[in-house]
């Protein structure tokens, strides 16, 4: 491995790291690795390609958590419009400098709750990957949030949340789910194999369909996907 930088964040220090065979680099924070990307920028992490697979018929993306910047870089390049939301400014500097994300991609230094209070913006896909060994996901994701991610989402769009499992409760995921389906939202969890890693997303959309393209798509990257009743 070799260091590229160190940065001071909000949250604690940054290290920019490279693989020296791969070239691949890692984003860590505190020194847990918050991204994993490729060379050119593109997803390492089987997570963050399915959240690419499951966002990406969508026009306008608004994404929430930065890192690397790897989920909106496949997302612009697909043709989207991408707004990321981050209140750790230094990221966009970050992902940008070191990870191959777009100067087209739009960034806004703010925290989920104010953006999503603040914007008069309606979004085809919304996707939310934060978090770390201290996060309160269920606090960050309560009701009041699931009510203003409802709102900002098209009518036939879709949220995809990523929960790093071994920094939650057990039920975390259902509780989290359930304030999701009080919406009337139609909702999934999709739970990555054990063997490949502690990624499960949770998936809500407002209509019913396309069921049977996201369960495939869960099932080519290992993951098992069943609906929340």
């Amino acid at each position: 491995m070799e260091i590229l930088d160190r940065f001071d964040g909000l949250h604690g220090k940054i290290t920019v790291v490279q693989e020296r065979t791969t070239g691949a680099r890692l984003y860590l924070e505190e020194g847990v690795k918050q991204s994993y990307v490729l060379p050119g920028g593109s997803a390492g992490l089987d997570y963050v390609r399915l959240m690419g697979r499951l966002l990406q018929n969508a026009s306008d993306i608004a994404l929430f958590g930065c890192g690397g910047g790897a989920l909106a870089t496949e997302l612009y390049r697909c043709g989207c419009r991408v707004t990321v939301v981050d209140d750790n400014a230094i990221s966009f500097e970050i992902a940008r400098r070191y990870f191959w994300m777009p100067g087209g991609v739009v960034c806004v230094s703010a925290d989920m709750a104010t953006f999503l209070e603040s914007t008069p913006v309606i979004y085809g896909a919304i996707g939310v990957d934060v978090g770390g060994p201290d996060f309160d996901y269920e606090a960050v994701l309560g009701m009041p949030t699931c009510i203003l991610l409802r709102q900002r989402l098209a009518e036939s769009g879709r949220i995809a949340i990523n929960i790093a499992t071994e920094w939650v409760e057990e039920n975390s995921l259902e509780r989290i789910a359930a304030r999701l389906r009080c919406e009337n939202l139609a909702v999934w969890i999709c739970m990555e194999a054990p063997r490949k890693g502690r990624n499960a997303l949770i998936v809500a959309a407002k209509q019913d369909n396309g069921a049977s393209d996201m369960t495939a798509a869960a099932t080519s990257l290992g993951f098992q996907s069943r609906r929340v009743i």
